[in-house]
């Protein structure tokens, strides 16, 4: 068996047509909430507030000992005012009259996913497959939204339990298989977690030392402190990987235990391969060869610097790992 693992972010829900963008809701929450403290320091300094998890972690450095009633009182509204505008945003998806549409693109998602790679990824993923009779396709999403179950709902509905059954050239049947979603930040409706990574991303010395302020910032706390499981499920799903594809994240410092869980993984084996689908260059600007291997260096990046790696341990994976622009998967729209 093969276990191909997607890390889906809020690039896949853009890329279907949902208005999710940080600078987005940002305006709505500044008009829904115009005198909170959070939404007046976003409306004078949008440059900061870029990764709002990210922010809101260094921000705490500005509070004072008695603004923390304040503070947490603004942060509540903010996280309010996003439920509330995903919602809007959900209520917009139509996939009633694109339902057969979306199912054929996933999977034709799911089944090609690696054949637009160089072939060096390309080829050795295919290899893989063909030593394989069962793919499981497996999900860790990290959108508080319910678009990407709607859609594989969907495509469960249309499609038989085990799809697209073929042959390869050793002549038996390759099985695909979908495994449910692992929302390891929680939903709209239940266990949403907003917060970063880890105490060293908090700004605020105080809000460090004090257990109940970790577990309202930390989102590993968070999820420890709601009891679910998620974080070992995802771990394991991990684990029994063979290939993972990382799609509309921007690899934030904020999720930095999961690059650092990646990273460990393909250390441990040599035939794992990770892929970075990334949006830009190639759809805008084809002809500007410099620019798209810019964009490369700079996912490869954050990856190595986000992760903690040091230089002898990415000589290691880093020819492992293929960052794909302008990504061709999922290329359907929902609204």
């Amino acid at each position: 068996m093969i276990r191909v693992t997607f890390f889906v972010g809020n690039g896949f829900d853009i890329n279907v047509g949902l208005d999710t963008e940080y600078e987005k809701f940002y305006k709505y929450y500044i008009e829904e909430c115009p005198d909170d403290l959070l939404a007046n320091s976003i409306g004078s300094n949008c440059e900061f507030w870029s990764d709002l998890e990210e922010a809101l972690g260094n921000y705490t450095a500005n509070v004072g000992q008695n603004e923390e009633k304040n503070f947490w009182k603004s942060e509540g509204n903010l996280e309010f005012e996003l439920v509330k505008y995903l919602k809007i945003q959900m209520d917009r998806v139509n996939l009633k009259s694109k339902e057969r549409e979306i199912a054929l693109d996933m999977q034709r998602s799911f089944t090609e996913f690696y054949t637009d790679l160089p072939d060096k990824h390309k080829y050795h993923i295919a290899d893989i497959f063909s030593r394989a009779e069962n793919i499981v396709y497996s999900f860790i999403s990290f959108n508080y939204t319910d678009v990407l179950d709607r859609c594989l709902e969907k495509f469960r509905e249309l499609m038989p339990d085990n799809f697209v059954q073929y042959h390869n050239h050793r002549k038996i049947t390759l099985l695909h298989n979908i495994d449910d979603i692992i929302h390891i930040h929680g939903t709209t409706s239940r266990d949403m977690v907003l917060g970063v990574n880890d105490d060293a991303q908090i700004g605020n010395e105080r809000f460090r030392k004090r257990n109940i302020y970790r577990k309202s910032l930390i989102k590993e706390e968070q999820n420890e402190s709601l009891g679910n499981s998620k974080k070992s499920k995802a771990s394991d799903i991990i684990n029994d990987s063979t290939i993972i594809c990382i799609f509309g994240m921007s690899i934030g410092k904020t999720d930095k235990m999961w690059w650092q869980s990646i990273c460990r993984w393909l250390q441990s084996d040599a035939e794992r391969r990770l892929v970075i689908y990334t949006f830009g260059s190639e759809k805008d600007e084809p002809t500007i060869k410099p620019n798209m291997r810019q964009k490369e260096e700079d996912v490869l990046r954050r990856l190595k610097q986000n992760a903690d790696v040091y230089d002898d341990e990415w000589k290691q994976i880093e020819g492992q790992i293929c960052v794909k622009i302008g990504a061709k998967i999922f290329d359907f729209q929902v609204v």
